[in-house]
């Protein structure tokens, strides 16, 4: 079996509000973004973004769906929602 491995370049995209807390964005790959929330020391966690066929599909830390979107930004607006 072969492995393709995407190299690694982390980058952070920016932050945006979450309720009360901040998720920070970064893209560990091509077309996926991952979204983590960092206070007193600990990182958790929210979920990922990967864009596929043409959609930007959300899924959130537990592996719930939170849709498939048009657009990176709705994608990462539906993360605000689902914390609302």
């Amino acid at each position: 079996m072969t492995q393709l491995m995407v190299p690694s370049s982390p980058t952070i995209l920016g932050s945006a509000q979450r309720g009360d807390a901040e998720l920070v964005w970064a893209t560990p790959g091509e077309d996926l973004w991952v979204a983590s929330h960092h206070a007193d020391g600990t990182t958790t966690f929210h979920g990922f973004i990967e864009h596929a066929f043409g959609e930007y599909v959300a899924v959130d830390g537990e592996g719930a769906s939170l849709g498939r979107h048009a657009t990176l930004v709705a994608a990462q607006a539906a993360f605000a929602a689902d914390r609302s």
